[in-house]
């Protein structure tokens, strides 16, 4: 692997299913391309020292009596 950010690669033997390759050459286990998409830019943004924000999940909708 080449340069210092993590990338998103397909698993071998699963090919709808896709993996973090890390700088040091490791990978993550299997995921879903938009994990390993969120996990690549999260590694990635954190390497650059730019802590990447958490999204805010929605408010709750209120209960109804």
């Amino acid at each position: 692997m080449r340069g210092k950010h993590a990338r998103v690669v397909r698993d071998e033997v699963y090919p709808q299913m896709w993996r973090v390759e890390y700088p040091d050459g490791t990978r993550s286990d299997m995921v879903n391309r938009a994990r390993a998409k969120d996990v690549a830019r999260t590694h990635n943004a954190e390497l650059e020292g730019n802590r990447a924000r958490p999204r805010a999940a929605p408010p709750a909708p209120e209960k109804r009596r």
